[in-house]
């Protein structure tokens, strides 16, 4: 599906901003094992040119992203529910693009993301506060997510990464305003 995918957005792909990219999903049963993650990632990239790897933000993720951007392939962190884990996905494709500029390879057609799941960090803190039965301010359960991911662009930004921010999981317009 993803390579049937990628031939219908191929015409909108440009390799420079990363426009007209698709995402594929690394297998999750290896979301503790970078070895594996990096391995898929790097023939998942080769599936078509405009390919983007999906993997998860777990400890073992962390590391892979780095190996990944090292070897030329665009990440996508997914399941990101925390401004530490995408500081932390920033760093890890820092990394990689930082190896590999200082051998001299191209960086320009490496586009990786973090996507951050606003919606569900909401979700979380609502089930979360209902199960404690802690009173909470509703409106203010609505803004976590938004928190989390303006933190986390404010440091993207701040330190420079070339990791793009995205949110994911909308559950009002909040989140995608």
């Amino acid at each position: 599906l993803a390579i049937d995918g990628a031939k219908l957005l191929e015409p909108l792909f440009d390799p420079a901003t990363g426009e007209g990219r698709i995402s594929i999903q690394t297998n999750t049963k290896y979301y503790n094992n970078t070895e594996k993650l990096v391995e898929q990632a790097v023939y998942f990239s080769t599936l078509a040119p405009n390919m983007q790897v999906k993997m998860p933000a777990t400890a073992a993720g962390i590391k892979a992203f780095e190996e990944a951007t090292y070897r030329g392939v665009s990440i996508n962190a997914t399941v990101s529910f925390t401004a530490t884990q995408a500081i932390a996905v920033g760093e890890a494709v820092q990394r990689g693009l930082d190896r590999r500029t200082a051998e001299g390879l191209d960086n320009s057609n490496i586009n990786p993301v973090c996507t951050i799941m606003v919606g569900r960090i909401d979700d979380w803190l609502k089930a979360a506060a209902d199960k404690a039965s802690i009173a909470v301010y509703p409106p203010a359960l609505d803004m976590a997510g938004v928190a989390c991911v303006k933190k986390a662009y404010k440091v993207y930004k701040e330190r420079g990464y070339a990791c793009k921010m995205l949110a994911a999981a909308y559950r009002t317009p909040l989140h995608w305003l």
